[in-house]
């Protein structure tokens, strides 16, 4: 089975956007459910790593997917992918990876 490692920043990433669903839209429920289907994709892209957009610009080796608003940041590894981050589309990737 193809494991998913995640970046303390990418842990920190994800307990963010469930607390902005959860606090600002007051909706706990639904922020649950897409937390889930964040996790669902990532875990589908560690069966197959080279999936998403080479981005070795940032750092070699780094590709995205997008889910929905976020973009998944991530680096294929011997048995799955480690997540680096998981960034809004809006924010300036190359600032925050730098």
């Amino acid at each position: 089975m193809a494991s998913v490692y995640k970046t303390p920043q990418a842990e920190q990433d994800l307990i963010s956007i469930h607390n902005y669903i959860a606090e600002e839209r007051q909706d706990r429920i639904n922020a649950d459910r897409y937390l889930k289907r964040i996790e669902d994709t990532l875990e589908f892209l560690a069966t197959q790593p080279r999936m998403g957009r080479p981005r070795d610009d940032l750092e070699p080796g780094v590709r995205f997917h997008p889910f929905e608003r976020y973009l998944n940041l991530f680096r294929p590894v011997l048995d799955g992918i480690e997540v680096l981050r998981i960034l809004h589309s809006s924010r300036d990737i190359e600032t925050v990876m730098h």
